[in-house]
Formats: C-alpha cells, sequence, structure tokens
C-alpha cells in the first residue's frame, strides 16, 4: 500500500511482480506484490514474539500426530474448496510458479504466521495457560477474517486452514513447522489446483 489513511500518511510503494493475471485457465485475476512492509514486519515479529520458542528441532519430524493434523488440514480444506466450487484439480506449472513460491513464503508465510501464530497465539496461552484451545481458536478465527477481501468463501477456508496451522504450532510450538506448512499448503494450492479460485 503505497498510502495509508488517504493519502495522511506515507507508506511502502510496494513492487507489483504481476498484476491482474489469469494464472489458472478459467481462474479469478491474481495480482503479486513485493510487500516489503509485511516482509520486514515479519522478521520484526519473529525476533520479538519468537526468540525464546524453539524452531525445528530433528524428533519433531518424528511425531506422527503433527503429520496428521498436516495432512487432515490439507485434505479437508482442498476437499470442501472444491465440494464449494472454490477450485479444482489443475495441475500447472509456469515461468512464474518459482517467483510465487519465493515471494509467497518470504512476504507472506512468515509474517502472517509471526503475527496470528507467534503473536496472538503465543500471548493467549501466556495469558491463559490453561485454555490452549482458546488460544487455537482465536488465531483461526482472525486469520480467517483476514481473508474476507477474497470473499466468504474463502475466509470460511482459510478459518479451517488457520485451525490446522493453529493445531500444529499448539502441538510443536515450532514456528518454523508451521510456515512450512503454510508454505506448502500455498504451493500446493498454486501448483495443483486453479488459482486463487474459479471465476
Amino acid at each position: 500500500m503505497a498510502l495509508i489513511g488517504g493519502g495522511l500518511h506515507p507508506g511502502f510503494n510496494n513492487l507489483a511482480l504481476i498484476k491482474n493475471t489469469q494464472i489458472s485457465a478459467n481462474g479469478t485475476l491474481f495480482s503479486q506484490y513485493v510487500n516489503l512492509d509485511k516482509g520486514i514486519a515479519g522478521v520484526f515479529m519473529i525476533a520479538a514474539f519468537c526468540r525464546s520458542m524453539p524452531l525445528l528441532r530433528d524428533k519433531r519430524w518424528k511425531d506422527m500426530n503433527a503429520w496428521l493434523i498436516v495432512v487432515v488440514t490439507f485434505f479437508l480444506t482442498f476437499s470442501i474448496a472444491i465440494l464449494m466450487g472454490v477450485t479444482h484439480w489443475q495441475p500447472q506449472w509456469t515461468s512464474y510458479t518459482p517467483t510465487f513460491l519465493l515471494v509467497n513464503l518470504f512476504f507472506t508465510c512468515i509474517a502472517e504466521e509471526a503475527f496470528f501464530r507467534g503473536g496472538i497465539q503465543q500471548g493467549i496461552i501466556q495469558l491463559y495457560p490453561k485454555l490452549p484451545w482458546l488460544a487455537v481458536g482465536v488465531s483461526a478465527l482472525l486469520f480467517g477474517l483476514s481473508h474476507l477481501g477474497g470473499g466468504a468463501k474463502y475466509a470460511m477456508l482459510a478459518t479451517i486452514a488457520g485451525l490446522g496451522y493453529a493445531c500444529l504450532y499448539q502441538r510443536s510450538r515450532s514456528i518454523v513447522s508451521v510456515i512450512l506448512m503454510h508454505f506448502f499448503f500455498n504451493a500446493l494450492h498454486f501448483v495443483f489446483f486453479v488459482y486463487p479460485a474459479i471465476a
């Protein structure tokens, strides 16, 4: 966003990589920006919220319940999206795919997970340590609401995915694990399904 508050406050003039472009043959138009403000905020939030948290350890890869959360989240979210007519199976790889994946990881997934999981969820856990599911639920709901710009269906699907991210974070307390889960979900969506939605 170049200007905030109707031009009252200066902001970032983020670089548009693609604008109003059709990624999938029958998909809605999509724009992607290098959101430097979001990326910088993500780095600061990681530093502020996640310094004392464990990152990724070898033993976490062996946690079958964590893998179950990932698999169920992916299967459930994509299945509901297909049933709702939001997307369908349509594998695609374009010259833009590597760029999308890199930008999505560094300027979307890191910032969003640092905020919703490292900030909001971890903050609620610290305030109400005996109510872990309150932290999970609030984190997932707010994540879904942040996607209302894509419509009610998109927000509902984001809430379901966010619930999976929140559950994984609750179990692992690893910000790296949940960033990777979020990234691979977005990558699967972009590479194997109509992106971002059926027109």
